[in-house]
């Protein structure tokens, strides 16, 4: 329960976060959504060099996985296998090495057609489900997250091409000493000279524990793409919405023990649709009750000891035909 409960306190940044444009959930590591190749240019200055962009994407279908692992005082091992299919991808999660409410515990997360669904053992086999416009923190951790290469004070050193998995693939290394307060830090990576992706990205540094904050030790992280071709995304289990939702529905949100969605249906006929959906399976509707200053609406369905509540908020008070904001809470 303390891992659901950690879960629940990293996505639920803003249910209004739903309405915000954005280009991808940050759900999904943003290298996954590079949309342009990235080339180290080894003539510019550090401060110019920007970050290093895996480019995955540009490999078509694929499978990857970085390990991170450290020994210390708490030793660890924290471990994210990406698959992509060329238009879904899927994250699983596995944690060992902690315990109690250090363990972020095991998921996997499938996105497919602008939604993502997670379960597993971090969520109690509970199924979230939300859009790649609502925003949360970083959910995987991927090797640019550890090191920066804008920071570096000397640029990475060309060593030469080797060959993985039957490609060019030009290696830089790089050996900055420190690095946001590690010490002995050593990079590499290999760029495939075809789509300028990183095929493997390794790097080891001493220093503070950087999850679990148990003191000094030694880390290691290593990026590999382990397969270029065909793969099978596979579904997350109890996923299916058994609540009943209007046509007008975007932005859909599943957590437990609540829905949140868009709509363009006023509340008038929003409520008329759940009368007409609830009432047949024993539900009592209470008075609607609304908030004359903000046009927030309540309506409330109970049935013995459970209740609905269902809270509808216009996204712009000028102008109704942009819509409403929808979030349902379930007590049961």
């Amino acid at each position: 329960m303390q891992r659901l409960l950690w879960l629940i306190v990293i996505l639920v940044v803003s249910i209004t976060a739903c309405q915000v444009n954005t280009q991808g959930s940050s759900s999904n590591p943003s290298e996954i959504d590079a949309s342009k190749p990235y080339k180290l240019d080894l003539d510019k200055a550090p401060a110019n060099l920007g970050e290093l962009k895996m480019n995955l994407n540009q490999l078509g279908p694929f499978h990857s996985r970085f390990t991170l692992e450290f020994e210390g005082q708490t030793d660890w091992v924290y471990q994210v296998d990406t698959r992509s299919d060329g238009a879904n991808i899927e994250y699983q999660l596995v944690v060992n090495g902690v315990e109690g409410n250090l363990d972020l515990g095991d998921v996997q997360l499938v996105n497919t057609s602008g939604q993502n669904y997670m379960s597993g053992p971090a969520t109690d086999e509970q199924c979230f489900q939300f859009p790649d416009t609502f925003e949360t923190e970083p959910l995987f951790l991927g090797p640019t997250e550890f090191i920066h290469l804008a920071e570096f004070s000397t640029l990475p050193e060309e060593t030469g091409t080797e060959s993985i998995l039957g490609r060019d693939a030009v290696h830089y290394t790089a050996s900055p000493g420190s690095h946001l307060g590690w010490q002995d830090v050593s990079v590499s990576f290999w760029l495939d000279t075809q789509t300028q992706a990183v095929l493997k990205y390794e790097f080891s540094a001493t220093g503070n524990d950087p999850l679990y904050l148990k003191g000094d030790g030694k880390i290691h992280g290593f990026f590999e793409v382990l397969e270029i071709g065909p793969q099978e995304i596979g579904e997350i289990p109890n996923c299916v919405i058994d609540f009943p939702l209007p046509g007008e529905v975007e932005g859909l949100i599943r957590f437990p023990g609540m829905l949140a969605f868009t709509t363009t249906l006023r509340p008038a006929k929003l409520n008329k649709f759940y009368a007409q959906a609830l009432e047949p399976e024993g539900w009592t509707q209470e008075k609607p009750q609304t908030n004359p200053q903000t046009q927030d609406k309540v309506f409330e369905y109970s049935s013995q000891n459970s209740s609905i509540i269902m809270h509808v908020v216009p996204l712009n008070l000028k102008d109704f035909s942009e819509g409403y904001q929808v979030e349902i809470y379930f007590d049961e």
